[in-house]
């Protein structure tokens, strides 16, 4: 399987979707799509059979990654495309949620670049676009890019982690309250 996700995080991302059937959903981190990107925007689109369309904006720094997930997509999911289930952004995560367009957002996955002072950036700014009950997944929890954010995912910041992955780089699970 392509991708740099274990098992159990895809698996994470896929049923955390389905709990909580996000209109808005956004990701930090697309690399080729076919990794989380393809398990969130897949629960998404199953979400529909209960009446909830929900769009995933999938964002990446590099326009050649995201390029080759587009087509790829367009080529193996295109219903997911067609039906807007899956956007791809070839710009800058931080720069992109720095407006209220994503404001409401229920779903986040975190997964960018190794820079701490980046992952707090952006913790920090989902904080204020998520309400109560919104789900923020951090991935590489137990790396260096969430060394600040560990000492700030506690209820006194306005979150509960309510899991957390023993995998090679860890995976966490924030719900906002």
């Amino acid at each position: 399987m392509i991708g740099q996700m274990e098992h159990a995080e895809r698996l994470l991302l896929y049923t955390t979707v389905h709990e909580v059937k996000p209109k808005l959903a956004l990701e930090c981190g697309t690399w080729q799509g076919m990794g989380s990107t393809l398990f969130i925007s897949q629960a998404i689109w199953e979400n529909r059979a209960d009446g909830v369309k929900g769009t995933l904006h999938s964002f990446e720094l590099d326009a050649d990654l995201i390029e080759n997930a587009f087509k790829a997509y367009s080529a193996s999911f295109q219903e997911l495309i067609h039906d807007s289930v899956v956007k791809f952004h070839d710009t800058d995560f931080l720069g992109a949620i720095l407006n209220d367009d994503y404001k409401g957002a229920t779903f986040c996955l975190l997964d960018g670049p190794d820079d701490s002072a980046f992952t707090f950036k952006c913790f920090n700014r989902m904080k204020e676009l998520m309400s109560t009950g919104s789900v923020l997944i951090l991935h590489d929890w137990n790396s260096q890019k969430c060394e600040i954010v560990r000492s700030l995912a506690n209820p006194d910041n306005g979150w509960e982690i309510v899991q957390i992955l023993d995998t090679k780089t860890g995976m966490c699970k924030l719900v906002r309250i």
